[in-house]
């Protein structure tokens, strides 16, 4: 039940990040402002790391080949899982947990701007 759910979570998240890499706007500018609120602190100004490490190819570390594979939609759900749950690892800073923070419209934003920031950078 879990993994079906999560393949639908999974497969909006695609399609809005494919809509938002397509036209940007409202969409990419609300992903932009939720990243400015709660994610520049830590992963610096674009994504380019500072406390917390890069997020420009934080796609990629999590199993996006590049490819429209079915890799991306894997990724975000991975990528959201660590948003909502944090992450701690030895030797670097924690990650918080975003569960009860964001609302689902603020992810599913957040989750259109990483897929932008990736697309569009170097």
């Amino acid at each position: 039940m879990l993994l079906r759910v999560r393949r639908a979570l999974a497969a909006a998240l695609l399609v809005a990040g494919l809509a938002a890499c397509g036209g940007g706007g409202a969409e990419e500018s609300a992903g932009a402002a939720v990243f400015d609120n709660h994610c520049v602190q830590c992963h610096g100004a674009g994504g380019r790391g500072s406390l917390g490490p890069e997020l420009m190819t934080v796609l990629a570390r999590y199993g996006w080949t590049g490819a429209d594979d079915g890799t991306l939609e894997a990724a975000l759900a991975e990528v959201r899982t660590v948003v909502l749950r944090g992450l701690r690892r030895s030797g670097r800073a924690p990650m918080p947990a975003f569960e009860g923070r964001l609302t689902e419209a603020e992810l599913d934003a957040l989750m259109d701007h990483l897929v932008a920031i990736r697309t569009t950078a170097g």
